[in-house]
């Protein structure tokens, strides 16, 4: 592979977290070694403080590959002191124009991926990022051909990308823009939203049909799969706050209020799922203060906060993107 030549500048950064990833990290390592590219890259694994031997495979990969492979491997989890692998420690260090990511539980099929991506992102300037489709399997094999919903399977323009179009991570490559990520990014679980949304900022996506689906690998160890979907609500709506935050933040109030509208229509909604009498006790903490108004009254604000919000308002309507 031309890859291990350090004679040049590097082309794309590849990024890897893992954590207890023993019995799946050598398929992605595979997959990153079996790129067939003209240009150089870079291999950084993060582990995170593995217990399961996780470490050891990627140190002998770093052994047989050490102009290619850099491993990062933690003594201390540096999730649980607030340290974010890819935001903290890998987008920092990369040294590539192009920057890619695959957790250390996915993999690539595509030998071909890296060298189609990078070809169109130097074509098209006007693009920050582009991705693919993946199927889901587990341990007894393929679960699903397809994780990508068919409205996402397309193109998306800056203004699109902002308002958080589903993009798998395992899929994407996009412009090292050498600017740090936002301080919002920090306070979100779901760091991959966040991201995406504020590449945004900077360029269109592009859904790449001509790639082979990569593999989205659904186990019991899985950081996401382990939430419940009451936990995956209330991570949802705390990205939606921050990502309202940042927008707020850089003067673009009419995309911090989409958000804002999006993490208010999961509130909402969980309201409403409780029933009527904790809804209403709800409603007597949360808004009484703001509303100054009876507790069911309270109720009805909310009621009609929703109606008017996100079944009339275009702007803001869920899951829109025209």
């Amino acid at each position: 592979m031309k890859s291990e030549n350090n004679n040049f500048e590097v082309m794309v950064s590849v990024c890897c977290t893992a954590f207890n990833h023993a019995n799946y990290i050598a398929d992605a390592l595979e997959g990153f070694i079996k790129q067939n590219v003209d240009f150089p890259i870079e291999i950084l694994v993060h582990d995170d403080a593995s217990t399961d031997g996780t470490q050891d495979v990627i140190l002998e990969y770093e052994k047989r590959y050490p102009n290619l492979i850099k491993a990062i491997c933690q003594k201390n989890n540096q999730y649980l002191q607030g340290r974010y692998a890819f935001a903290h420690i890998l987008y920092p260090m990369a040294r590539g124009k192009y920057i890619a990511f695959c957790d250390g539980d996915d993999y690539w099929t595509d030998p071909l991926k890296l060298k189609k991506q990078v070809e169109f992102l130097e074509n098209n300037p006007d693009y920050v990022i582009c991705g693919h489709d993946a199927y889901i399997i587990n341990e007894f094999g393929i679960v699903s051909n397809s994780k990508l919903p068919d409205v996402h399977k397309r193109d998306a323009v800056s203004r699109q990308l902002q308002k958080n179009r589903d993009i798998l991570a395992l899929s994407i490559c996009f412009r090292n823009l050498r600017v740090p990520v936002p301080e919002e990014y920090s306070n979100v679980m779901n760091g991959d939203a966040f991201l995406f949304s504020w590449l945004g900022s900077f360029g269109h996506y592009k859904y790449m049909h001509d790639i082979k689906p990569g593999a989205y690998r659904v186990h019991a160890g899985g950081m996401w799969s382990l939430l419940d979907m009451k936990e995956k609500k209330v991570n949802s709506m705390i990205t939606y706050y921050w990502l309202a935050q940042y927008y707020k933040r850089i003067g673009s109030h009419d995309i911090a209020f989409y958000h804002l509208a999006q993490a208010v229509y999961i509130a909402v909604d969980e309201l409403c799922i409780l029933g009527v009498k904790r809804v209403l006790l709800l409603n007597c903490v949360l808004f009484k203060a703001m509303a100054q108004k009876s507790v069911p009254r309270s109720f009805a604000f909310l009621r009609s906060l929703r109606n008017r919000f996100f079944y009339k308002n275009d702007l803001i309507r869920k899951h829109e993107y025209h």
